[in-house]
């Protein structure tokens, strides 16, 4: 916790955005970031929680543990957001759990199949 409360000093506050909205986009970053861990990484490297989350956070594309937000909208209604579905996702957390989805029954067919 007081990892997370550290990180969440250290992000950029929109006007109007609460700590809940911080803590919010923290998350859904926590969350891509587990979904992308592949099932062949040896996680027992780490010591402890707080040096797991130091370094996937601090090794992230996205520094200081910033979660995707609601990306603007262009006139033709497409987010600017790099979303792999088609059609696009309409907001970032949206496309974050259909990616854990996809991730997480990818996972499940490699291993009903082996």
């Amino acid at each position: 916790m007081a990892f997370h409360l550290e990180e969440r000093r250290k992000l950029a506050r929109q006007p109007g955005e609460t700590d809940a909205d911080l803590d919010a986009r923290m998350f859904a970053r926590y969350a891509a970031i587990l979904a992308a861990i592949p099932d062949t990484e040896d996680l027992s490297r780490y010591a402890n929680d707080f040096e797991f989350w130091k370094a996937k956070l601090r090794g992230a594309p996205s520094t200081s543990a910033r979660a995707p937000t609601r990306a603007p909208r262009r006139s033709d209604g497409v987010t600017g957001s790099t979303c792999p579905h088609d059609p696009k996702c309409t907001w970032d957390p949206d496309c974050i759990a259909r990616v854990i989805a996809e991730g997480r029954a990818e996972r499940e067919r490699k291993a009903g199949s082996g």
